[in-house]
């Protein structure tokens, strides 16, 4: 398997392409990242790579329309997905108004000099959390077709033992 395909795959979205290049080059090696600078693109990118994406990295401040609508519509399709919220604005009464209403994975102000270990840390934290969730999720699903199996198995040889006494 190749480098490139053992890599978690993650959105990026934000309307300002010098962060996005910024991101990408910080974060190229680690993860495969889609990017996009607008709201529908990630919409759009997220429905095409739902089952890839481990985590979207969101600006609340896009071009087209609110990150927090995106952040809705991605959640529509996946309540799972972390996402991360970012925005420049170091409001104190914004960031807790949104925490308080959509609940976001974290809510990172971007023009920080802490930011981006922040971000990296808090992807590294959401990826892990999803990956392991996932792993739960097939272990259960692993679990409940190995309990049909032996419960069809069970029924199987019940049903052979009633042919055979019927055949005597």
């Amino acid at each position: 398997m190749s480098e490139i395909s053992e890599k978690d795959w993650i959105i990026y979205c934000d309307g300002n392409n010098m962060q996005l290049k910024s991101f990408a080059g910080l974060h190229k090696n680690s993860y495969n990242i889609i990017l996009c600078p607008s709201g529908k693109e990630a919409i759009e990118q997220f429905r095409v790579n739902i089952g890839k994406i481990k985590t979207v990295l969101l600006d609340i401040n896009l071009p087209d329309m609110s990150g927090l609508d995106v952040f809705d519509e991605i959640k529509r399709m996946s309540y799972d997905i972390p996402v991360i919220l970012t925005t420049a604005d170091q409001s104190e009464a914004n960031e807790l108004s949104v925490w308080r209403k959509y609940r976001p994975f974290s809510y990172i102000l971007k023009n920080t000099s802490a930011a981006p270990e922040f971000i990296k840390a808090t992807l590294s934290t959401a990826i892990d959390g999803y990956n392991q969730r996932l792993a739960v999720e097939r272990f259960r699903e692993s679990e409940t077709i190995s309990t049909v199996t032996q419960k069809l198995h069970k029924q199987h040889e019940k049903q052979i033992k009633e042919l055979q006494k019927a055949a005597l």
